[in-house]
């Protein structure tokens, strides 16, 4: 059975807890999870927990059905993942010992108050200048996929000509790198130090796998818009565990971002998260975000953390 999450997007009327009975009409800390092709509210994380105790015992009973099993928490089934819920970003800013207001200020500023977009689609953003990057890491010429798709892969960012692209339907840049190296009908021997290898040794790949793991590497992914090839330092073995963090909720997206700014150091040696638990926001937008923008993404984020202080 797959092991993927998807999202959906539905009303519902005089809703209550189907673990406790509790009307959960104005709760933001709710959880929907599904049984039998049936929809089940939660409030909360002891409800949720129960629940899915519940579900397993009844599954090692045999009373159940692989449609019928919980997805997440280390089961075979399904839970539909959504938003962070407030106690989820309080949980984090304890965790990595950030005030609430900051870690806000962050998520705001970063993909605009969400990780997913209209669609249910992790929120990414292609830049197509790594993907030229990456791709004469593995020698390849990138000069084919740029004269094919220029949208997608280019050899120098500059604000006039990308900021176009930005506007575009990113899975479409996206795919388009995707699509192009299924063309190639081919293996391509990738270096060890090559950013898409996790292999940690020289590895043979057909060329799709390899321009798959180009375009993934390539996009800044979710809430904290972590760029994929920065997967290690955001706490995972590979690309594609990453990947599918990002895919499955805005709580996985951010505590990549968080441990990836644990991770990262500035010039004067602190961590990208020292700067903001310090509320230097010039020195953590530097880091963070790069050297293009760095009074303007301070402004906002100075900004935004101010609006979230009460």
């Amino acid at each position: 059975m797959s092991n993927r999450a998807f999202r959906v997007n539905f009303e519902v009327t005089n809703p209550t807890c189907a673990e406790c009975g509790a009307d959960i009409q104005d709760s933001k800390d709710v959880t929907i999870v599904m049984r039998a092709k049936h929809l089940r509210m939660l409030c909360g994380t002891e409800c949720l927990s129960a629940w899915a105790k519940g579900a397993h015992d009844h599954i090692r009973a045999g009373k159940s059905t692989s449609k019928n099993l919980l997805l997440g928490m280390g089961y075979q089934g399904g839970i539909i993942m959504r938003d962070i819920t407030d106690s989820g970003v309080t949980k984090l800013a304890k965790q990595f010992n950030l005030d609430e207001p900051t870690l806000r200020a962050i998520m705001q500023v970063e993909s605009s108050n969400a990780g997913f977009d209209g669609k249910g689609r992790s929120k990414i953003l292609l830049e197509g200048h790594h993907v030229w990057r990456l791709l004469k890491e593995i020698g390849e010429d990138p000069s084919k996929l740029a004269a094919a798709h220029p949208e997608s892969c280019y050899a120098v960012w500059k604000k006039t000509a990308v900021m176009p692209f930005y506007k575009l339907d990113q899975y479409d840049r996206y795919m388009a790198v995707l699509n192009y190296g299924a063309t190639q009908k081919r293996d391509i021997v990738v270096p060890r130090a090559a950013l898409i290898n996790d292999t940690n040794k020289v590895t043979k790949m057909p060329a799709w796998e390899a321009y798959k793991r180009t375009s993934i590497a390539s996009c800044s992914w979710g809430r904290c818009q972590i760029m994929g090839f920065n997967y290690r330092a955001a706490g995972f073995k590979t690309l594609y565990d990453f990947k599918i963090a990002m895919d499955e909720s805005e709580e996985h997206q951010i505590q990549a971002g968080l441990t990836f700014m644990q991770n990262r150091t500035t010039p004067d040696g602190r961590t990208i998260l020292k700067c903001f638990q310090e509320h230097d926001w010039e020195a953590a937008a530097r880091s963070y975000n790069g050297t293009g923008a760095v009074e303007a993404y301070s402004a906002r984020l100075e900004k935004a953390h101010a609006s979230f202080i009460t």
